[in-house]
């Protein structure tokens, strides 16, 4: 059974939706067919599939792309490291306690890109010492390159490592245990503990203060996980009804107050740093102003948005639970232009722990949307790769049924895109087809796929 798809449309600027269903007599029992509608959406492909070893992820929660190099971060919760991948999806490098040999409690990197290389790696030991992590959230520094990690697990504080996996410093209430045990410290000094310093670092303390994080108390395993980086450099973390940030020394910086919001379980930026959240306590992803946190308008409003990323051209990609699984795409007024990924996405991305950390993000050069999936069982766990849908309708599903020597029945599910799109079937026992459906139309249905 040979078959393809190729685009015809009606009206401008064709997108996906919709699902025909055809059925035709005198149609020879072994038959070819075309879909003349849209092109076939692409099959995604996993970067990093189940597993402990080198280049593979147990319950990824978070990922981030430096744009300069291409480079993917994947925080990796259960393995308890940081692992980097290039954007051809080959694995370059994880740090973490002992990854090297499985044994050793101290910082180690492990990968081709290690120091010295090694080829393979292992499940990081669990601890909490600097160097350590037990990965929620992953941001980069978009100027510098320099890697952010926050955490779960007891562990309120957030990491800044370089982009080979040197440890700098991380900030945390009482992160700092030597000035903790001197007692005559600062709260501020004992809230920071560098590399430089020598003193002990340690997992931190729920807190309100600046350079203090908190989370929802009673509710199980609830994670910091929200962190992101804007265009200045300030790193800025999303924990119990609030946006707290600090510079790139780890000075604590502004902080926006958002009452009743709950846990903040998605962070993003666009171009102007605007702030994109999604709250557990309040519906739909907000666009909130630079420096004042006013809410200017809300996406998804009536969805299950969960993970939220934008791209350099301030397009707003959004990982919504609604089942199935589905990635809407947003342009900068806020219109939705795309819905994709439906039937396809491992997992969930962005709904494992409840303060899990951004799932998504996007390489506008590759034309690549990254999802982890966070799930610690291995059919859900996993870092997909996903092209980007071209502009125009979208064939999503399409096959054969009941093929009998004078019967058959054609189906597709095709995905306008809330524009109107013409389709027709052609068909026959050779690649000249030969004989066709009459053109039909469907309306513009907004952008859910129909059968």
């Amino acid at each position: 059974m040979r078959r393809h798809a190729k685009a015809a449309t009606a009206g401008s600027n064709l997108r996906r939706v919709g699902a025909p269903r055809l059925a035709f007599l005198c149609v020879p029992a072994f038959l070819l067919f075309a879909l003349f509608a849209a092109s076939a959406q692409a099959a995604p492909e996993t970067v990093a599939e189940f597993g402990e070893k080198a280049g593979q992820v147990r319950g990824p929660e978070g990922v981030a792309l430096d744009r300069a190099s291409g480079d993917l971060y994947v925080a990796d919760f259960n393995n308890h490291r940081i692992d980097k991948f290039d954007s051809d999806g080959n694995f370059l490098l994880a740090w973490g306690f002992g990854v090297a040999d499985g044994t050793t409690p101290a910082p180690q990197t492990c990968g081709p890109e290690a120091t010295p290389p090694t080829s393979r790696c292992f499940n990081s030991i669990l601890a909490s010492g600097a160097g350590s992590v037990f990965p929620t959230g992953v941001a980069v520094d978009q100027s510098t390159g320099a890697v952010y990690v926050s955490e779960g697990f007891t562990r309120w504080r957030v990491s800044k490592f370089t982009s080979s996996g040197q440890f700098l410093f991380m900030v945390g209430r009482n992160v700092n245990e030597t000035k903790v045990a001197e007692g005559g410290a600062t709260q501020a000094e004992k809230n920071i503990c560098t590399a430089a310093s020598g003193d002990t670092c340690g997992a931190g303390e729920a807190g309100t203060g600046p350079n203090e994080f908190s989370t929802p108390v009673g509710e199980g395993n609830v994670n910091l996980g929200s962190v992101a980086v804007d265009s200045a450099g300030v790193v800025w973390v999303g924990s119990l009804d609030r946006l707290s940030s600090f510079d790139a020394s780890g000075a604590p910086g502004a902080e926006i107050a958002l009452p009743g919001a709950g846990l903040t379980q998605s962070l993003a930026f666009d171009s102007a740093d605007n702030f994109y959240v999604i709250n557990q306590s309040l519906p739909g992803v907000r666009k909130l102003e630079a420096g004042t946190g006013t809410l200017l308008e809300t996406l998804d409003e009536a969805g299950q948005p969960r993970t939220v990323t934008l791209d350099e051209d301030d397009n707003i990609y959004v990982g919504d639970t609604t089942s199935p699984y589905r990635f809407k795409v947003y342009n900068p007024a806020g219109e939705q232009t795309a819905q994709f990924g439906a039937g396809q996405v491992i997992g969930a991305p962005g709904a494992g722990n409840p303060g899990g950390g951004n799932a998504l993000a996007v390489d506008k050069d590759t034309g690549t949307l990254y999802a982890a999936s966070s799930s610690s069982a291995p059919a859900e766990s996993a870092v997909q790769a996903f092209p980007l849908p071209e502009p125009g309708p979208l064939v999503e599903d399409q096959g054969v049924e009941g093929v009998e020597p004078t019967t058959a029945t054609l189906t597709a599910t095709i995905n306008p895109e809330n524009e109107q799109t013409t389709y027709r079937f052609e068909y026959g026992s050779d690649e000249s087809y030969g004989q066709s459906t009459l053109a039909q139309t469907l309306p513009a249905e907004e952008f859910e796929a129909e059968d």
